[in-house]
């Protein structure tokens, strides 16, 4: 009897024990990764350089593809960008979810020289190791080398990013010249046409795991006139037709499941900052230039406007590793955002 009793104890004990390890182990797999963690299966990155989020509230309505990011999409007017605010830091931080001290991408005259500086006194290289900082490219190819990535933008500091490096596969920048009495806004317009029809093919042809897409003419339309100017938004006009553009192009796209490329990919639009007059990086910062858009729509990614939630910690340095996130890809080492789990 006494046998029996012990035997019967070791039994429930052993029971116990299995079912705290499981309730255990699953404790820990729900930790392990964020929600949304693998629901894509790829991702397009547009970053609109200029476009404030205070002056998107203003016109979101008129501009139909932009709209579907807040009909259906999660999307923020105000997350917060880095200082200072010009393009390259935000532009770095978008690319590595680092601030300039981490990144050392410190203005918009950083180049990839700077991030290997010949002693300690000189630039500041970046957290991650001498060199290019440690960017969502790195992170994505050396977690998955069969993956796919492009680059394609209109301002030139990009080459920085995407020269001779062995994780960007391909990358474009549209050398075509501005002609004889065109504005420079005007130039730089077609010049982000070209980039969008570079796009289209590489969307087409390649059907990438990461497309970082750059445009440059709403930066330039407020510094040469003003921020929220007549023409300012006449060039915004036009980002929305390139992004329906690139939209049009995911859902005709077939991927090799049969599925639309649209349905397995987290569509994201950027901006590195917004402008006050004709102008930015002023002091103090303004919320005309600090209030940058973070528009998601994708896989999984429920319809919540982020601004009315409780908290406003959405920064910049979110997007990465959301995306990251999103493409079952773990964060880099050195990054310093967080998954944006509320939009699923």
């Amino acid at each position: 009897m006494r046998a029996i009793c012990t035997l019967t104890l070791v039994l429930l004990f052993v029971a116990s024990c299995s079912t705290a390890f499981k309730l255990l182990t699953n404790n820990v797999n729900d930790k392990e990764h964020p929600k949304g963690f693998g629901t894509a299966r790829h991702a397009v990155i547009i970053g609109i350089d200029g476009f404030g989020g205070e002056y998107l509230r203003n016109v979101s309505g008129q501009l139909p593809a932009i709209q579907t990011f807040f009909d259906y999409g999660a999307f923020s007017t105000k997350a917060r960008n880095i200082a200072p605010t010009i393009s390259a830091p935000n532009w770095a931080g978008y690319l590595t979810s680092m601030d300039v001290t981490q990144s050392g991408v410190y203005s918009n005259y950083w180049t990839d020289v700077d991030g290997n500086p010949p002693g300690e006194a000189g630039h500041l290289p970046p957290v991650s190791g001498r060199g290019r900082p440690q960017t969502i490219f790195s992170a994505i190819k050396e977690q998955d080398p069969s993956a796919k990535t492009w680059i394609l933008y209109t301002w030139n500091w990009f080459t920085q990013i995407a020269k001779n490096n062995p994780h960007v596969d391909h990358w474009y920048k549209c050398y075509d010249p501005c002609r004889p009495g065109e504005s420079a806004y005007d130039c730089e317009n077609r010049q982000d046409w070209d980039v969008t029809r570079r796009t289209v093919e590489a969307i087409q042809n390649d059907k990438p795991t990461l497309t970082f897409v750059h445009f440059d003419a709403v930066d330039d339309a407020g510094h040469h006139t003003y921020w929220g100017s007549d023409v300012y938004y006449e060039i915004v006009r036009q980002k929305d037709v390139q992004v329906a553009t690139i939209l049009n192009t995911l859902a005709t796209t077939k991927t090799s499941s049969g599925n639309s490329m649209l349905d397995e990919t987290i569509v994201v639009i950027i901006a590195d900052h917004g402008g006050y007059r004709n102008g930015h990086d002023w002091t103090p910062p303004f919320i005309a230039e600090v209030h940058v858009p973070l528009l998601f729509k994708g896989p999984g990614i429920k319809n919540v406007d982020m601004d009315k939630l409780d908290y406003r910690d959405i920064s910049s340095l979110d997007m990465p590793v959301t995306v990251l996130n999103a493409l079952g890809i773990e964060p880099g080492k050195y990054m310093r955002g967080r998954v944006l789990e509320e939009m699923y």
